[in-house]
């Protein structure tokens, strides 16, 4: 323990850490140069203890958010229909329909309600029975009634277009703040944290957090967790990331842990 916790205290202070002692308070009779600069450190701890944290928890932070983007690009999904584009309705759709929906079975339903509903005005001015028959097989219906009613919103206070942050997003029908976060960071390029059950998945098994995954408390934790871990640039595909690992490598069952960027 001693040896760890002076291997980080010299890295903080090579590194820059704020505290700095005099070669006269360094002295000391009859006792080696590292025991000496160990024991002072030591003593400094109480009041270095957030910098020195809040430093390391950075660290850990940046190298999960580059970790994943860096296997996402290498090893992702790219070729998904709702990835050429910045269009938040094509987006929001996608995130729809693949709430408790396999990708494979979305794809159909995706190209064929849009050839039918091309704009958030089309689908806005459709009857929702229309909607409904298109939805027909994917299941959740409620699904399909707030796509209709959202729409409608849009085009009424809106001006048929979406806004342009996550906290403006979810005030609309049918759009949860992990929804709301997906369309603002692939449309807008925002910095907002996602956190549907596959990434929910990732973050509990990456981080060790103890507590089941939509129970008040540990979803706290997570989407804090969530927030502190959005990378300052390419958040588009971090997001995906997050998605695509969640839907591979840690699947629900038979996770492939020797394959995760995660794994040291």
């Amino acid at each position: 323990l001693r040896s760890t916790l002076f291997k980080e205290v010299q890295e903080f202070h090579d590194a820059g850490g704020t505290t700095r002692q005099s070669s006269e308070q360094r002295a000391g009779p009859g006792q080696p140069r590292d025991h000496q600069r160990f024991t002072i450190w030591i003593m400094a701890l109480p009041r270095l203890a957030v910098e020195m944290l809040a430093s390391i928890c950075l660290r850990i932070m940046t190298d999960f958010s580059t970790r994943l983007i860096e296997w996402q690009q290498t090893h992702g999904r790219h070729d998904l229909p709702w990835q050429s584009t910045c269009d938040p309705y094509r987006i929001w759709l996608s995130e729809i329909m693949l709430q408790q929906t396999q990708v494979s079975t979305v794809i159909p339903y995706y190209a064929r309600f849009l050839d039918r509903f091309p704009d958030i005005p089309a689908l806005a001015q459709a009857p929702v029975e229309t909607v409904l028959e298109l939805w027909a097989g994917l299941g959740y219906y409620a699904r399909a009634r707030n796509l209709h009613r959202c729409a409608q919103t849009l085009v009424a206070n809106h001006c048929g277009s979406f806004p342009k942050s996550a906290e403006e997003i979810v005030q609309l029908p049918g759009i949860g703040r992990s929804t709301a976060a997906a369309i603002a960071a692939f449309a807008f390029g925002q910095r907002a944290a996602i956190l549907d059950g596959n990434v929910k998945r990732v973050l509990t098994r990456c981080f060790g957090i103890d507590g089941i995954p939509g129970t008040a408390q540990t979803d706290r934790q997570l989407w804090a967790l969530a927030e502190s871990l959005l990378p300052r640039t390419d958040i588009e595909h971090y997001t995906q990331g997050l998605m695509d690992l969640g839907a591979s490598l840690c699947a629900r069952s038979k996770p492939r842990c020797a394959n995760c960027p995660m794994t040291e």
